[in-house]
C-alpha cells in the first residue's frame, strides 16, 4: 500500500486533497506526505505516524527534532547528512550507546551502515518528513534548502521520545490510536517506544525485553530500544513487489541456525574459527549459496563456503583480487555493506564465486565486512535462490550477527 492510499482509507485526507497532492508532486517534485503536509491538508505528526506505521518504522515527530542533542549532531558530518538526507537526534540504549539518526529512508541499509561507522556507535533509524530534515539540515549544518519550488513551512511539536506503531498487514481505516499510557520522561542516553498491537494483552502482561535487532512477534510495552533497520537502497523494477525471505532449509547436515541463537553462541565462543563455524550456520538457514573470505595481502581467499555445488569434504578453493572491480571491493575498500543487483563490472570475478557455489547468476547478493583491528579481516558474501530477492528483514539479521562476530 502506497502512503496517499493509507491516509485516505485512514481518514486523513479526502481523495481530492490526494489527487491535489499527486498534482502538486508532479508539478514541483517534493515527496507526498510533506507535500500534502505543505499544502495545509494534514498534520505533520499524523502523516509521520503513518509513515511509520507503513515502513514498520520509529517516527520521528517534531518533539524529537526540538530535543535534539549537539553532541549526537557533531558525529554526522554536514556531507554525509547531506547525502542521505538524515541527521542525528540523540541517544538511545544502554549508557546512550546507539545514535537516533531521523532518515526519508531508513531502511537504505548503505546509509545506515556508512554512519553507523562514522558514528562509530549502533544507529537507530527512524522515518521522518522530508519537509523537516530539510530544515534540520538547513539549521544545523547551513544546508540551503530546496525541496520543492514551493513556499517551505515549518511544523511545531512537543516533549522527546520516539514512537514505534507497529501493525498487522491489514490498517485498519480509522485514525491512529493514541499510546496506550501518557509518555514519561526517562533517565538520560534511554529513548522509549510504545509498542501498540491491535487485540493484545494489557502491557502488564508483556514480556520485558525484546531480541537486540527487530523483534518478530511484538506485544505492547514500553522498552529501551537498540533497533537497526534495512532495506534495498537499490531501485526495484516493481516498486510494489514485496521481497520475501527464503525458507529456511539445510543445505548439508550441518545446524541450522536462526539469528537469535547464532548471535548468542557467537558471543560465548572460543576463537575466530568456532565463530565462522556459527555465522556459515546462520547463513545456511537464510541463503542458497555463500562464502566466508578471509582478507590478506589485498587478496580474498575463500575460508569457509557452502552451495549446491559445494562439497564438504573438498571445499572450493577461491581466490579474489581486490584491487579489481568485483562484488567484494565495496567492503574491502569503503568497509561498507554491498547490497542489489550485481553490475557488469567485475562480472569475470564474480562468475568465479559463483561457478566454484554450483550456482547461476543471483538476482541480489550481499556482501559486507568483518573488521578487526581497524583492518578488514574477513567478507562474508551469500546469495538466495534464482530469481529471488533478499528481504530486509533478513539484510538486519545479517548486519547484527556479524555486528557481533567483529566484537573479541
Amino acid at each position: 500500500m502506497r502512503i496517499g492510499e493509507l491516509l485516505v482509507q485512514q481518514g486523513l485526507i479526502t481523495a481530492a486533497q490526494l489527487d491535489a497532492g499527486l498534482r502538486t508532486q508532479e508539478q514541483y517534485g517534493g515527496r507526498l506526505a510533506s507535500v500534502l503536509v505543505d499544502l495545509k491538508y494534514l498534520d505533520a505528526d499524523l502523516a509521520t505516524r503513518a509513515l511509520a506505521k507503513l515502513r514498520k518504522v520509529p517516527a520521528a515527530l517534531q518533539k524529537h527534532f526540538d530535543a535534539a542533542e549537539p553532541s549526537a549532531i557533531a558525529r554526522i558530518p554536514r556531507k554525509v547528512a547531506e547525502k542521505y538526507c538524515a541527521v542525528p537526534l540523540g541517544w538511545a540504549g544502554e549508557a546512550g550507546s546507539a545514535l537516533i539518526v531521523a532518515m526519508i529512508e531508513p531502511t537504505d541499509l548503505l546509509a545506515v551502515e556508512e554512519m553507523r561507522f562514522l558514528a562509530g556507535a549502533k544507529l537507530v533509524p527512524a522515518i521522518a518528513l522530508e519537509l523537516r530534515i530539510r530544515q534540520a539540515l538547513h539549521s544545523w549544518y547551513g544546508v540551503p534548502i530546496s525541496m520543492t519550488k514551493r513556499a517551505f513551512v515549518a511544523v511545531t511539536g512537543d516533549s522527546n521520545e520516539l514512537e514505534t506503531v507497529a501493525t498487522q498487514h491489514a490498517v485498519p481505516s480509522s485514525q491512529p490510536p493514541a499510546p496506550q499510557q501518557a509518555y514519561r520522561s526517562v533517565a538520560p542516553g534511554k529513548v522509549e517506544l510504545t509498542l501498540d498491537m491491535p487485540n493484545a494483552p494489557p502491557p502488564e502482561s508483556a514480556p520485558q525485553s525484546l531480541p537486540p535487532f527487530v523483534a518478530r512477534s511484538l506485544t505492547p510495552q514500553r522498552i529501551a530500544v537498540e533497533r537497526r533497520a534495512s532495506a534495498p537502497p537499490l531501485p526495484r523494477e516493481d516498486p510494489n513487489e514485496q521481497p520475501h525471505a527464503p525458507p529456511a532449509r539445510p543445505l548439508s547436515s550441518s545446524r541450522i541456525l536462526l539469528a537469535d541463537e547464532a548471535i548468542a553462541r557467537i558471543g560465548s565462543a572460543h576463537g575466530l574459527e568456532e565463530r565462522i563455524e556459527i555465522l556459515v550456520g546462520y547463513l545456511r538457514g537464510a541463503f542458497e549459496a555463500g562464502v566466508i573470505f578471509a582478507v590478506r595481502n589485498d587478496i580474498a581467499f575463500s575460508w569457509k563456503a557452502f552451495g549446491p555445488g559445494v562439497s564438504m569434504s573438498n571445499p572450493p578453493k577461491i581466490a579474489v583480487p581486490l584491487t579489481q572491480p568485483s562484488l567484494l571491493i565495496l567492503p574491502y575498500e569503503a568497509r561498507t555493506t554491498f547490497f542489489g543487483t550485481p553490475s557488469a563490472e567485475g562480472s569475470e570475478l564474480n562468475i568465479r564465486i559463483w561457478k566454484a557455489l554450483g550456482t547461476q547468476v543471483p538476482r541480489e547478493a550481499l556482501a559486507l565486512p568483518i573488521v578487526l583491528d581497524e583492518k578488514v579481516a574477513a567478507i562474508v558474501y551469500a546469495h538466495p535462490r534464482k530469481g529471488e530477492r533478499i528481504a530486509p528483514p533478513v539484510l538486519v539479521e545479517v548486519a547484527n550477527v556479524c555486528a557481533v562476530m567483529a566484537r573479541r
